[in-house]
C-alpha cells in the first residue's frame, strides 16, 4: 500500500515539476529532485521499521512470553511447556 502511495504522490510532483519548466520555472525541477529524493529515504526508513522484526524473525517481548505463561499455568490439564514458538503477524 505504501509504495503505491509513493508512487502516485512522486508522480504528482514530478508531472507538476515538468509543466512549470515548460513554462519557464526552471528550479522547481532540482527542488522537486530534492523533495522526492527526501520522501524516498523516510519512506524507506518507515517500511524497514516496520518490517525488520518479521524479516528478522523475531518473536514476543519477555513481558508477553511471561503473561502466556501466567495464562498457561492457570490449566491444570496442561502438565509442561518446553518451549514457547512465536511470531509477529
Amino acid at each position: 500500500m505504501m509504495d503505491h502511495r509513493n508512487d502516485c504522490i512522486i508522480t504528482i510532483f514530478t508531472m507538476i515539476s515538468i509543466l512549470l519548466s515548460r513554462y519557464g520555472i526552471h528550479f522547481i525541477d532540482g527542488i522537486t529532485g530534492m523533495g522526492i529524493s527526501i520522501w524516498i529515504l523516510i519512506s524507506g526508513a518507515k517500511i524497514f521499521r516496520e518490517s525488520y522484526n518479521v524479516l528478522m524473525d523475531i518473536s514476543l517481548d519477555e513481558d508477553t512470553r511471561q503473561q502466556i505463561l501466567d495464562i498457561t499455568e492457570e490449566y491444570h490439564e496442561i502438565a509442561n511447556i518446553s518451549e514457547i514458538i512465536t511470531n509477529r503477524l
